[in-house]
């Protein structure tokens, strides 16, 4: 067991009487979340000691939240380029570490699981751009530990959370072999919230290019993202398409050459 270092913050209660922003809401359902388990709010509060808060929280965790779902999982943290303290901290403490991964370490907080990566591991230089490069626009949303800020590039929390938003430009800059993981995490992440629904422009586009891909490609490559076969993942996810299509016009486009931070109350 590793000690107990309680998070150093104002707690969400005495923000005082005024209404609470989309942003400042969801921060504090953050941090509720993180107290209400004594792993992550150890972990947390011990890298919050070392790093001074310097580090986000991001992926699944937030996403959940974001839905109403409070399941726990894994915990995804991104740490500033160059900036070596949070994994200086945890192996001077001998948490158990799985550093078969290039792209992120992979640490074991007794039942907590931490993946911490920094940008540059992705070709990127900064949280911005890390957050842009993701795979979907709602998984496109951190939480800086230190400020209680939310980093909001594509403004997911000011509306359009009925769509997982693919970001095209991140699928098409990679491998044929990423892109299909992505659509395996997309059938997973479309199974977990079931309120979400697939553009018919979007939909069109993963059936013309993805399913072909998902054809063609060695399964065995990228079968231990899923339980599935090839042709079983084929038939469903061609399902899940057909009967989650939205036929409504495109929502305002949001300016991605502008990124959102919302302040958050501490």
């Amino acid at each position: 067991m590793f000690p107990s270092h309680p998070m150093s913050r104002r707690p969400c209660s005495q923000i005082g009487h005024k209404p609470l922003g989309h942003g400042e809401a969801f921060a504090c359902r953050v941090l509720e979340f993180i107290d209400c388990q004594p792993d992550s709010r150890d972990a947390f509060g011990y890298l919050q000691q070392v790093t001074k808060g310097e580090f986000y929280l991001v992926g699944g965790l937030l996403r959940r939240l974001l839905f109403g779902s409070h399941t726990h999982c894994d915990i995804d943290i991104i740490v500033p380029n160059a900036d070596d303290r949070a994994f200086q901290a945890l192996d001077e403490l001998k948490v158990p570490t799985d550093a078969s991964s290039s792209a992120f370490r992979r640490y074991k907080w007794n039942n907590l699981q931490l993946d911490i990566f920094q940008p540059r591991q992705y070709g990127m230089t900064d949280i911005d751009s890390a957050l842009r490069h993701f795979d979907l626009r709602i998984n496109a949303i951190a939480f800086h530990v230190g400020s209680g800020l939310i980093v909001d590039p594509f403004g997911v929390l000011r509306g359009g959370r009925s769509d997982p938003g693919i970001n095209w430009p991140s699928w098409s800059s990679q491998s044929t072999k990423r892109a299909i993981i992505h659509a395996i995490r997309l059938d997973r992440i479309m199974k977990e919230i079931p309120q979400l629904t697939i553009s018919q422009i979007d939909a069109a586009r993963l059936l013309s290019r993805i399913a072909p891909e998902v054809e063609s490609c060695e399964w065995s490559e990228v079968s231990h993202h899923t339980s599935c076969s090839k042709s079983a993942f084929l038939e469903q996810f061609i399902s899940l398409l057909d009967c989650r299509i939205h036929y409504n016009p495109p929502a305002r486009s949001i300016n991605p050459a502008r990124s959102s931070t919302i302040h958050a109350a501490q």
